[in-house]
């Protein structure tokens, strides 16, 4: 609905405008135990002597309770610097007629009053029980004739200050929400970092075929899913030519362009290997998605697939969870998430390849750093073998010498193998001299 607005200064209302009043504390807790909720009193003060153009504007809020009073002013050590240097206005709208009349506004800081009233003050000042220490003196002559950054130096020591009674209130608090919680059991690293990313696997399994389920990757009900999609009738029959297309075109990766050309003979076994093809090939789609894309209020994994199929492994690899202003829900996508996609991955592939892959093959095209491969394939069981070639020597012309020139090796195989009885290992923070 639309709303028209209109400023109304304060000298038409012949007042200082409205009041907002914020509290210390923050929130103020006015429920009584003994009975219903009790409301404060303010009260609001004018400096008498209004001919004087220092103190005509001075103002002071307070707000009193049966328990409690709060004071608030606007000038002194414990006025709010803010407001000297904005302006703060609010609106009032008329919902019947859509008009809403814009107010000025002076702002307040409440905080609880410990002092004695001035009678009990005076009192005190004449029979001597009361006595000011050297540093009360000095701050009381600072707060009325010292400069601004001494005073902002006085205001901030003071902010700071914490009584010994207040500290043993607040020790005391915590202690008992300490005792009031529940024993937790603090898991170790390891566990707590691979728990929820492994698939569950067999550990007593004494042949490796029995040691990782597919089943558990790729539920039955996925798996038909699979089998609906565009792709599994278009990779079953792709012949030489098409591959070739596919790879100068970068339609598919180096390692589903490879099995493609080695697929058994048999039909049911022949389908189930490309749904298990197809099923890598989304989720390396999956883990290029970036962070703004992840947060979109629809987020596609693949143009050709399924809705059904796209929003379960939106359920499978991503999660919900609140904005930063805490007013909509937005999907992400963590880190912990994204290793478990590279996990589910590398599971396939030892499935599919006989428990023996290259993971250079199965990581070209991606992101993700070869460290996190070999870590997640020595967590899953495997043992991580690099196979280097040296290039031929070459010599140098044009020198007496004839010095052969030094090569650096070059990776062309890292093959991770599954072997029994399994070797648990993890290693999520492994140093950057060490990913070679």
């Amino acid at each position: 609905m639309a709303a028209s607005m209109r400023y109304v200064p304060c000298e038409n209302e012949g007042k200082d405008g409205l009041i907002l009043a914020n509290f210390n504390h923050g929130r103020l807790n006015v429920a009584e135990e003994s009975g219903p909720c009790q409301t404060l009193n303010f009260k609001y003060y004018k400096h008498t002597d209004q001919g004087d153009h220092r103190k005509k504007n001075q103002r002071i809020l307070v707000a009193e309770s049966n328990t409690m009073h709060y004071v608030g002013q606007n000038y002194g050590i414990h006025a709010p610097k803010h407001t000297s240097n904005c302006k703060y206005l609010v609106g009032v709208l008329d919902k019947k007629t859509g008009k809403m009349k814009i107010y000025d506004t002076q702002s307040f800081h409440l905080r609880p009053w410990f002092g004695q009233t001035r009678g009990e003050e005076e009192s005190a000042n004449v029979t001597g029980k009361e006595e000011l220490t050297f540093l009360q003196k000095n701050d009381r002559l600072t707060e009325a004739f010292g400069s601004s950054r001494k005073q902002r130096a006085l205001e901030s020591r003071l902010r700071s200050a914490v009584t010994s009674q207040a500290l043993e209130t607040l020790a005391s608090k915590a202690v008992k929400h300490a005792q009031s919680q529940p024993e937790t059991v603090m898991v170790p690293d390891d566990e707590a970092d691979t728990r929820g990313i492994l698939p569950p696997c067999n550990k007593v399994a004494q042949s490796l075929k029995d040691v990782y389920n597919l089943e558990d990757i790729i539920s039955p009900i996925c798996m038909e899913m699979l089998k609906q999609v565009p792709d599994i009738s278009v990779l079953e029959e792709a012949t030489k030519e098409q591959i070739t297309d596919w790879k100068k075109e970068g339609k598919y990766s180096d390692y589903i362009l490879g099995h493609l050309e080695d697929l058994p003979k048999d039909a049911e076994e022949r389908q189930q290997r490309v749904c298990i093809l197809v099923f890598i090939h989304y989720l390396r789609k999956l883990y290029a998605i970036s962070a703004k894309e992840i947060r979109a209020k629809k987020v596609v994994v693949a143009e050709d697939l399924p809705d059904v199929f796209n929003q379960h492994l939106l359920d499978t690899f991503t999660q919900m969870s609140a904005s930063v202003d805490g007013v909509r829900m937005q999907r992400c996508f963590p880190r912990k998430l994204k290793e478990k996609v590279l996990v589910h991955m590398l599971t396939l592939a030892l499935l599919i390849d006989g428990f023996k892959t290259d993971l250079l093959t199965l990581q070209r095209g991606m992101t993700a750093q070869m460290h996190l491969f070999r870590n997640h394939a020595r967590a899953l069981g495997c043992k991580v073998k690099v196979v280097t070639s040296k290039t031929p020597k070459v010599q140098k012309r044009g020198m007496r010498s004839r010095q052969e020139a030094p090569t650096t090796p070059t990776e062309d195989e890292v093959m991770a193998e599954l072997i029994l009885p399994r070797d648990y290992y993890w290693r999520p923070h492994e140093r950057k001299k060490d990913r070679r």
